[in-house]
């Protein structure tokens, strides 16, 4: 068992010319819980407009001015599947409800699938020759958002679960 205390949260709401000063107590978990409802949702709203303009730079942009451009580049591709297997995932995670011991081989896979797809964003980025000609295009730029924004999520999720397992065989001795 963990000794570890939770705190209460302790607001001040600072007076005005018709009330006095206030304090608000909420308990740890109730203010928790509110900071993860609200992150969830900013990240919701900005995997959407990723989608979405991702959607309109794959439509804006087509497969012949890519290779017109870059003809060893499949980046446009890379995008399409990253939007596809994304919006697949989402749903997917959404409507399934799994059980507690499912969730770390959910996550596992997600993991692999996201590194397959950090690995092949770098190499279309950093590995195909004539690449630079498309640094101006709507498709580099979101690609390159991606990567970021995978590798960083990537990395904390790992970190997590690297540390859960340190946690747990800890305790275990």
């Amino acid at each position: 068992m963990s000794n570890f205390h939770w705190e209460n949260v302790i607001i001040d709401v600072p007076s005005s010319p018709t009330t006095n000063q206030q304090r608000i107590i909420l308990p740890r978990y109730a203010f928790d819980k509110c900071c993860i409802i609200f992150y969830q949702t900013v990240l919701v709203l900005l995997v959407l407009v990723y989608y979405g303009f991702a959607g309109k730079a794959l439509i804006n942009v087509s497969i012949a001015n890519i290779h017109n451009l870059c003809i060893e580049s499949l980046l446009w591709f890379y995008l399409l599947f990253v939007v596809l297997i994304g919006v697949v995932v989402t749903f997917y995670n959404l409507y399934i409800n799994m059980k507690r011991d499912q969730l770390c081989t959910k996550l596992m896979i997600g993991l692999v699938i996201q590194l397959g797809f950090i690995s092949w964003g770098i190499y279309e980025l950093s590995g195909v020759s004539c690449v630079h000609k498309l640094r101006s295009s709507e498709i580099y730029y979101l690609s390159l958002i991606y990567i970021l924004a995978s590798t960083i999520v990537f990395c904390m999720i790992s970190v997590r679960l690297l540390l859960r397992a340190l946690f747990n065989v800890a305790n275990i001795r």
